[in-house]
């Protein structure tokens, strides 16, 4: 007690650490048994500065530096994965499926696609559109429309006639020389 009151009595000086002035120690918040590093004038600046929006460059800017340090972290993750693993993921994410569905249809068709009967790098799992719509970067199949697994051409073929059984058999009759 006798210290705090010998203490107060003096005029003790500290320097802040933004602006660099030596300033009374009144100067300076208390924070606990001490005194802030920073004077009332430039702690106060520094705190208002925190709550003022940040302007469209700097949110921009902040938002590219994540983006490129996430995509960076994402792309080790995805590289690190097995070609199971990846096709597991597309399965899921595209075409609500799991990997044992998926060889459970690739059993059943042989080994190979549901049309040409030929064995393709890479299968592509043949929905009906009327169902779900397209599959593509916001589309997800619901997984009970899956037809079966086809080569990426036959999966083009049918596609570009629209799943449309009368197209399919008009052209079969045009490729026998009959239309």
């Amino acid at each position: 007690m006798l210290y705090e009151t010998f203490h107060d009595t003096m005029n003790v000086m500290k320097t802040c650490i933004t602006c660099r002035v030596e300033k009374s120690e009144d100067d300076f918040y208390k924070q606990g048994k001490h005194r802030s590093s920073y004077c009332k004038s430039c702690d106060n600046a520094r705190r208002s500065s925190q709550y003022k929006s940040p302007s469209k460059e700097q949110n921009r800017a902040k938002y590219l530096k994540y983006r490129e340090q996430h995509l960076a972290r994402a792309k080790a993750l995805r590289d690190s994965w097995s070609e199971e693993d990846k096709l597991r993921e597309r399965l899921k994410r595209n075409y609500s499926t799991t990997l044992e569905q998926y060889y459970e249809m690739l059993n059943s068709q042989n080994g190979v696609c549901a049309i040409c009967k030929t064995i393709p790098d890479v299968f592509v799992v043949d929905h009906d559109h009327k169902c779900c719509g397209y599959v593509g970067a916001n589309g997800k199949s619901c997984g009970k429309c899956n037809r079966g697994l086809l080569c990426h051409s036959c999966n083009k073929g049918i596609g570009m006639l629209n799943d449309d059984r009368q197209i399919l058999l008009n052209a079969i009759e045009y490729l026998a020389g009959e239309g």
